[in-house]
């Protein structure tokens, strides 16, 4: 069982009087006396004596009483009762609220590593509150993994699960475990800033955020879902900053609107580009449903000029929009892999440059129609003694425009 499960309990005695408080590793409660120690367990402990002018701000056990009230504390929303909105007008409140908050916030949000030393140690730490813009998102989940899952070193790649599926938590033993008590203390921050948001934030802000709960949540053995405070927070502050806002619309944007002319019909450079937009709002963090983002990188890809290779993309996308088929529930990762190696197979065979037939209608239809028009205008600039009006030609010239427009069967307004 997960050594980070909390245990409610409202009912908490006045906190200890500071000084003299024993803080008993061993035990699961505080005594407000100097008295011998609880017997050690198996595993070898110490015994730990806080000094420190605010109880607040040293670690502290939720599962017990006097921890369980600094827990209450700390996660508070605003004193008014008053709720914040993700908006952009609501940006200055939310960031002077949790400036207000830092304290209780703690190391998880004030001193997150950033740069590391060739042997993984931290060399640089920074504020997620003061410099989210300059941190990226993948530096505070990485934090997170430390704190619940499967620790990373500053180099491994942030792993991510078939259709946004929940990382695993990893069970802990603070108890007997004295490696387990940082990560445990750690999370008990990280809990905090959730639950502190979770307290403060409209619903709907609340609902936006859990659109991309798989980049915070971890899930334990028991099946209780964590999520993690900081990397909620970073996400939050980068959604109400008007420049960050901005910066993710443009990325979105530029995804919406590729085709593949503006890449020479390159399948790998597009994707490599809808990619870098994709990461890039992200790393802001922006979220984009993933089945926005496959529709877009669908529309795409199969705005090229193969036949064979659109049939390809129009056989997926009739999967998707009859929810049946083994293509029906296809991630964007997949898609863009699959569609990267037909691509791939087709330029290996001189297959790729072959026009659609259809294209090739059309391309000949509109030269057809460009030397229509080259004909017409010519026609339009007879030398007769006459002078052409927009309302009423006269005269044996021809008047600008009305053959023209008469080809097309299209009767000039005003002419009978």
């Amino acid at each position: 069982m997960s050594g980070r499960n909390l245990r409610s309990n409202s009912q908490a005695p006045p906190i200890f009087p500071i000084g003299n408080t024993v803080y008993d590793s061993t035990a699961t409660n505080m005594s407000g006396n100097a008295g011998a120690p609880a017997a050690p367990a198996a595993a070898a402990t110490t015994t730990e004596e806080e000094w420190t002018t605010n109880p607040y701000t040293r670690n502290f056990k939720p599962g017990t009483t006097a921890g369980n009230k600094i827990f209450i504390e700390k996660s508070k929303g605003p004193a008014d009762g008053s709720r914040i909105g993700d908006t952009i007008d609501q940006s200055k409140t939310l960031i002077d609220f949790v400036k207000q908050k830092a304290s209780a916030f703690g190391p998880c949000v004030t001193h997150l590593p950033i740069e590391f030393d060739a042997a993984g140690n931290p060399t640089k730490f920074a504020n997620i509150i003061d410099q989210y813009q300059a941190i990226p998102l993948s530096a505070v989940i990485r934090a997170a993994h430390k704190r619940y899952g499967t620790p990373l070193s500053p180099t491994d790649p942030i792993p991510h699960a078939t259709n946004n599926a929940l990382w695993t938590q990893r069970d802990i033993d603070p108890k007997t475990q004295v490696t387990d008590r940082d990560p445990f203390y750690d999370g008990v921050n990280g809990s905090v800033v959730a639950v502190c948001l979770t307290n403060t934030l409209t619903p709907g802000a609340l609902a936006n955020l859990q659109l991309s709960k798989h980049e915070f949540t971890f899930v334990d053995s028991d099946g209780n879902m964590h999520q993690d405070g900081p990397v909620m927070l970073h996400k939050l502050l980068c959604k109400v900053d008007p420049a960050t806002s901005v910066s993710i619309e443009n990325h979105r944007l530029a995804i919406e609107n590729a085709r593949l002319h503006q890449f020479k019909n390159n399948v790998s450079e597009a994707i490599s580009y809808m990619n870098h937009h994709h990461t890039n709002i992200v790393e802001n963090g922006g979220t984009y449903e993933q089945d926005t983002f496959r529709r877009h990188g669908l529309q795409c890809l199969s705005s090229g000029p193969n036949a064979k290779f659109n049939d390809f993309l129009q056989s997926i996308e009739q999967d998707i929009q009859s929810g049946i088929g083994q293509h029906s529930q296809i991630t964007v990762h997949k898609l863009f892999t699959s569609a990267e190696l037909f691509y791939n197979n087709l330029v290996s065979k001189n297959e790729w440059d072959k026009v659609n037939p259809k294209d090739a209608s059309i391309m000949a239809l509109m030269t057809d129609i460009e030397r229509l028009k080259k004909e017409i205008e010519t026609k339009g600039k007879g030398n007769g003694n006459g002078k052409g009006n927009s309302g009423n030609p006269s005269g044996n010239g021809k008047g600008n425009g009305d053959d023209t427009e008469t080809f097309y069967g299209v009767q000039p307004v005003g002419h009978s």
